[in-house]
């Protein structure tokens, strides 16, 4: 262990809090990934998209619609809208791997308001139901 002493300590050693980390393999003490949780909720007229960025490479990205009738959104992996995208209808849930992207982008296909909740996880299990 190693223990500095820092200017006026008084005599008191401080340690460093990196002094005894030991590295892991994906790059955090000991290869052991931390929990990360980013919530948003959102409401999307007719033909609007949005882009969600999370600040930490989540493992999934989940994605719950209000139940609301004649609701229809497509979900996309990354910051664009290319490609099928998955399909979601009112008071859906979709729980997709992140794929190694830390956006998700939701388009509004349909012709009414849209609400949910997008949820970006890592090493922490989540579906959020927002009802029937």
């Amino acid at each position: 262990m190693t223990q500095t002493d820092t200017q006026n300590s008084g005599g008191h050693l401080w340690k460093n809090p990196l002094d005894d980390i030991k590295w892991g393999e994906i790059g955090t003490p000991d290869g052991i990934d931390f929990v990360y949780f980013k919530m948003w909720e959102f409401s999307l007229i007719a033909g609007e998209r949005r882009t969600f960025q999370a600040e930490s490479l989540p493992k999934y990205w989940n994605v719950s619609m209000f139940p609301t009738a004649s609701t229809r959104v497509r979900v996309f992996i990354g910051p664009d809208h290319s490609g099928q995208g998955f399909p979601l209808g009112s008071g859906g849930k979709l729980k997709v791997p992140a794929s190694l992207d830390q956006f998700l982008t939701i388009w509004n296909v349909g012709t009414v308001t849209v609400d949910g909740v997008a949820v970006a996880t890592r090493n922490h299990d989540v579906m959020i139901d927002l009802g029937d």
